[in-house]
């Protein structure tokens, strides 16, 4: 369904109990979607989202999605080339808290290694 992880992404901006149920559940198919998946740029847009939630455990449940992600060469791409996703990755390395710091650097030193490797790709097919 087109819209299922963009109500998942509102509900874990919420501030209850109900937010880190749905942010576990975007983790949960962030382990099952990968990037030849046609609602995998979704995917990576409802991390983003939730990457801005206000919840620790909300944070914890989307840099431990963005680390198993980053742990697929395809994906990392995917993710270099998905726009806001850096952004939120480098944002949250700076969270007070020591799991969201440690997973986003994680999932941050993963796709480094790709960025060298992009840079010589014709940047029209990287963004298509």
């Amino acid at each position: 369904h087109p819209g299922l992880l963009v109500t998942f992404s509102a509900l874990a901006c919420r501030q209850d109990q109900l937010a880190s149920v749905a942010a576990m559940t975007i983790k949960k198919l962030a382990t099952h979607i990968r990037s030849n998946d046609p609602c995998h740029a979704r995917l990576l847009q409802a991390l983003i989202t939730i990457s801005y939630g206000k919840s620790t455990e909300v944070l914890k449940w989307a840099v431990k999605a963005f680390a198993e992600q980053a742990s697929f060469p395809n994906d990392r791409v995917k993710m270099i080339s998905q726009r806001g996703l850096l952004p939120a990755l480098t944002m949250l390395i700076d969270d007070k808290n020591n799991v969201v710091r440690g997973y986003a650097e994680v999932a941050l030193s993963a796709m480094a290694a790709d960025v060298a490797k992009i840079k010589d790709m014709e940047i029209g097919k990287l963004l298509s």
